[in-house]
């Protein structure tokens, strides 16, 4: 006869999971699972510890859905209804890690909605790492609506607490990294500047790689849209010499934006090679979002149909990508503006306007 495994056993093995997921390590959570998964059946009857590696389980899936760049397919089929009645603890989990898997899939207001539920049992778990964690996440969120002051003041509680413990470096500079995000966003680029050398530095020190590949990635989004394309162009492809960022997800970004940058700079043979690779893993990984993003730098820069431009726009407003159709539609206007084409170029503009109107309806759709 087996013996009887002690939950408090258990319940340790499923913190030391859970800390090995915030510290993005897949492998080592992979082999907790498996042990704990083969202690369940062993263990002394606690149905609130149950919830808690069903809980675990769904952000397990989380990390390797987007270690492994897949789009996450379902939610944990856990129910608000099962955690009523379970501890501030299991109902943080259960809203915070909804707020991720709702972030995952662009539903950012739904994210934010269920962070702030989350937060109200934040109050009571007297975790420093977990506050840092929900503030970074949260700032995630609010910097994607454009809610740059909000974002900022979380992203700054994270920073000053990810400080603190030198097992979450990479979480200080991703905390690092939002600063610099929303500073360009306020074109505040000296700031932005700032945070993305100490950032560089930091990466090169601790062997961070990856996160050395993001600063470099979003230093050349910032030059592009100063308009300083060379700048552009070399931060770009230090980001996709690295290889783990050519693992990652941001991959079809880079090759997206190393494609426009070279169109206006006139490199029209570069762009085309970034066109195709960035073409190639949308067709791979079935991106729609950059399929229709790639459609419009083709019908502007590569003269295919301007019709085009509709259709992918369409795409995105299905979408409700507003920030993304705001810049787009004011990037589109302005190349319509340069070519003469005035009448199309001040229906862009409109446009524009539009997108930054359904940002704000998404704002107050905050609960």
């Amino acid at each position: 006869m087996a013996k009887t495994i002690a939950d408090v056993e258990v319940a340790n093995m499923m913190n030391e999971w859970y800390g090995v997921i915030k510290k993005r390590k897949v492998d080592e959570a992979i082999e907790l699972k498996t042990q704990i998964k083969r202690m369940l059946p062993h263990m002394e009857q606690n149905q609130d510890l149950l919830l808690y590696f069903n809980l675990l389980d769904f952000r397990n899936n989380l990390l390797i859905d987007d270690a492994q760049r897949l789009k996450i397919k379902s939610r944990t089929t856990i129910k608000q209804d099962d955690i009523q009645k379970t501890d501030d603890m299991i109902q943080y989990y259960f809203y915070f890690f909804n707020g991720q898997y709702e972030f995952r899939n662009k539903n950012y207001i739904d994210a934010i909605n269920f962070y702030k539920i989350a937060e109200d049992k934040l109050k009571r778990i007297p975790d420093e790492i977990e506050h840092a964690e929900f503030h970074y996440k949260i700032a995630e969120a609010y910097y994607q609506i454009f809610q740059n002051f909000f974002s900022m003041s979380h992203a700054e509680k994270a920073l000053n607490s990810f400080k603190s413990n030198e097992q979450y470096t990479y979480r200080q500079m991703n905390s690092e990294l939002l600063l610099a995000l929303n500073k360009v966003d306020l074109l505040r680029y000296k700031e932005a500047d700032q945070h993305y050398e100490n950032i560089i530095k930091k990466a090169q020190e601790t062997g961070d790689f990856y996160t050395k590949s993001l600063a470099h990635h979003n230093i050349g989004i910032s030059y592009e849209k100063r308009g300083y394309l060379p700048q552009a162009e070399s931060h770009l492809l230090k980001a996709i010499d690295i290889p783990e960022h050519r693992e990652s997800r941001n991959t079809i970004r880079t090759y997206y934006m190393l494609s426009k940058v070279c169109f206006k700079s006139e490199k029209t043979d570069k762009a085309l090679v970034w066109y195709k690779k960035a073409w190639n893993l949308v067709e791979e990984n079935n991106e729609d979002e950059y399929r229709a993003k790639l459609m419009i730098i083709d019908a502007l820069y590569n003269n295919s149909h301007i019709n085009n431009i509709h259709h992918a726009m369409k795409y995105l407003e299905k979408k409700h990508l507003w920030i993304d159709i705001a810049e787009l539609s004011r990037e589109i206007g302005n190349h319509l503006k340069n070519k003469g084409n005035i009448t199309q170029a001040v229906k862009y503009y409109e446009h524009a306007l539009t997108a930054k109107d359904e940002l704000i309806k998404m704002t107050e759709a905050l609960e």
